[in-house]
């Protein structure tokens, strides 16, 4: 309610204001994210000021007239304080269902019987105005509460002079505040309408939400990483596509996708069906800083935002509202069903508020002006609810929803995946000078994504192909892939050494490195790694891991450890408390790596602990080098 809200902000920000700092850093304690205890009266009085225009546009009467209209209400309060009882019940509100429970309580017991007398009250709370003698005789003042003609005044009253706007606010709340209509079996659809429109007038962007994950799916699947993603940003992606027209689609898209998410963000998050778990993987706003991760359709992590916004104007909105209305009207039988991928404007319950919804509205009320009695506003009520369910709801299927998915990158490498590759070409590992000289050219962390994304296409092609061991990979990359010739393996000695039959080895130095130099920057290396496995080891099994570490080879456990993190962690999940096995064995036994000293790893570092382990064994090499 805009008026329990209105009346929140006015408390908090008169707390605020105390003297007792105390107070003041219990109201800033509430606030996520946080504001500075020298500007919350300021901050409180911006969200007094926006409710109070709401709460004008819900009442159709000027922000003063509203204002009024608050005094009035705490004075209403102050004189009937038995009507706090019921709401003194959950004081604490501690939980949310309490916080719900004293809203329905206030509600109930004190705005909902003081807002039904306001239309016939005002006027006389007004009029209290007006005979204030200290106005006298005020020409202005009574030109502005209409005490005279103003044919010949000297006030141009278009400036100052507040009429009522036909609105949807507007014929909401004469429904509500109509006796006639407010009846529980009178144009019960209509008000089913008004009561879901502000989520309804979201469904008409459907289409384009739909179009822009398809494109997005053909062109980033498989093709990008979540790290990637995550800086990969709108301005970015655009800037990278060159034609115009496809630019000018693009933004229009990715625009109205902005759009329907502020129209149904709240609701996604409360009450969606699909909703991010994570708090940092929740969608403020869309603008052109907002990371790609969001918009690309994945049932998790960031990528959970567009799949939600979809399944809510899907199945919370359109179809929700469609079995509202076959309700209401007694539909009995099966809903005609039509597939998303097939799914047309034509299918949805869309409209454009301006340009559809309102023009009905207009054609349906009468509005009239009189001197000192102000507007006067009509709903032809029966009349609309039939152009409503002629234009946005006869015939409208159910929509049968499919999930568009993104993978990354990372997501889809599997042991059978490099079996196959071993078995069409053999492969040899590269030297460790070798090795060494590639990593000491790749200078940015984007040439090593750079690299990767060319050897992730490699390896698919080489997996279902045949090929001679010793051609060279960047002359296999431009001549039989044909990949643009910015695409390859940047590091000169990499175009120079590496064949076919070092592209797995390839691919593993580089992946230690991405993981690595992620690591050193404390960010995370393995980003689709379920979160059992990320558990922190105690300082006492981390001091005895870093002992047994310095005993074994450390390039050849990162390269293992490497393989069973992106390789083989998602086949063992089917493993009963796989995360509770010890990682040096699961590495013999499991991964059936020969790498010696892997029974000195301790028993309690477990495969839960193996990203810390990761990290771990990264900041101890970076350690042992500098000492040497």
């Amino acid at each position: 309610c805009t008026l329990l809200r209105l009346l929140l902000h006015a408390v908090l920000m008169w707390a605020s204001c105390s003297q007792d700092q105390n107070v003041v850093s219990g109201v800033s304690s509430s606030i996520s994210p946080a504001v500075e205890n020298n500007t919350l009266p300021a901050f409180f009085w911006s969200h007094f000021v926006h409710d109070a225009v709401l709460f004008s546009r819900a009442l159709g009467r000027s922000v003063e007239d509203t204002v009024v209209v608050c005094h009035r209400l705490l004075s209403h309060i102050a004189d009937n304080p038995r009507n706090l009882s019921e709401i003194r019940a959950n004081i604490l509100l501690k939980t949310r269902e309490e916080r719900r429970t004293w809203e329905e309580a206030i509600s109930r017991s004190l705005l909902a019987p003081f807002l039904q007398s306001v239309p016939m009250e005002i006027n006389g709370w007004l009029q209290h105005v007006i005979n204030d003698r200290s106005l006298g005789s005020n020409p202005l003042m009574r030109q502005v509460y209409e005490l005279e003609n103003p044919v010949g005044s000297r006030f141009p009253p278009q400036l100052w002079r507040y009429r009522v706007p036909v609105s949807i606010g507007h014929l909401m709340y004469t429904i509500d505040q109509n006796s006639d209509a407010a009846r529980a079996d009178q144009c019960l659809l209509l008000k089913a309408f008004l009561k879901e429109e502000w989520k309804l007038r979201a469904v008409q962007y459907l289409p384009d939400i739909i179009k822009l994950q398809c494109l997005l799916v053909k062109k980033y699947h498989r093709q990008i990483s979540q790290q990637e993603a995550l800086i990969l940003n709108v301005e970015t992606f655009l800037a990278n596509v060159n034609d115009a027209t496809e630019r000018h689609m693009l933004k229009k898209l990715i625009d109205n996708f902005g759009i329907a998410w502020k129209l149904v963000r709240e609701g996604v998050l409360m009450h969606g069906r699909l909703k991010p778990k994570k708090k940092e993987h929740e969608l403020d706003s869309v603008t052109r800083q907002t990371p790609m991760a969001f918009l690309l359709p994945r049932p998790q992590d960031e990528g959970t935002c567009s799949v939600a916004l979809v399944d809510y104007l899907i199945n919370c909105t359109h179809n929700e509202f469609l079995e509202t209305y076959h309700k209401i009207v007694g539909h009995q039988g099966e809903f005609e069903k039509v597939p998303m991928e097939e799914m047309t404007r034509a299918h949805l319950i869309a409209y454009d508020v301006e340009r559809d919804l309102m023009p009905l509205v207009f054609a349906h009320c009468d509005y009239s002006l009189a001197v000192g009695e102000g507007t006067k506003i009509a709903y032809n009520l029966p009349a609309l609810e039939r152009q409503i369910v002629d234009r946005f709801l006869v015939g409208k299927p159910h929509i049968d929803m499919k999930v568009y998915r993104v993978a990354f990158r990372s997501d889809v490498y599997n042991v059978a995946l490099f079996d196959r590759v071993k078995e069409r070409i053999p492969q040899e590992e590269l030297s460790l000078p070798v090795q060494r000289q590639i990593v000491s050219e790749l200078h940015d962390l984007t040439d090593v994504y750079s690299i990767l994304a060319v050897l992730d296409i490699a390896i698919r092609f080489m997996a279902s192909s045949c090929g001679s061991p010793n051609i060279f990979l960047d002359q296999y990359i431009h001549e039989t892939l044909r990949m643009p010739p910015d695409s390859g393996l940047i590091s000169p000695k990499a175009k120079q050494a590496c064949q076919l039959k070092h592209v797995l080895a390839m691919w593993r130095l580089l992946s230690v490195e991405k993981g690595r130099r992620l690591a050193l920057a404390d960010r995370e290396p393995f980003e689709h790694v379920p979160a059992k496995y990320r558990e922190e080891m105690p300082l006492k099994v981390k001091n005895d891991l870093q002992k047994a570490l310095k005993k074994l080879n450390i390039d050849g456990f990162l390269n293992d450890l490497l393989e069973v993190i992106i390789l083989e962690l998602g086949q063992w999940e089917e493993t009963n408390n796989i995360e509770d096995y010890e990682l040096g064995l699961a590495m013999q036994d499991l991964h059936g790596s020969t790498l010696k000293g892997l029974d000195d790893i301790p028993r309690e570092v477990q495969l839960k602990h193996i990203i810390h382990c990761w990290t771990t064994t990264i900041k101890l090499e970076a350690d042992m080098t500098r000492l040497h």
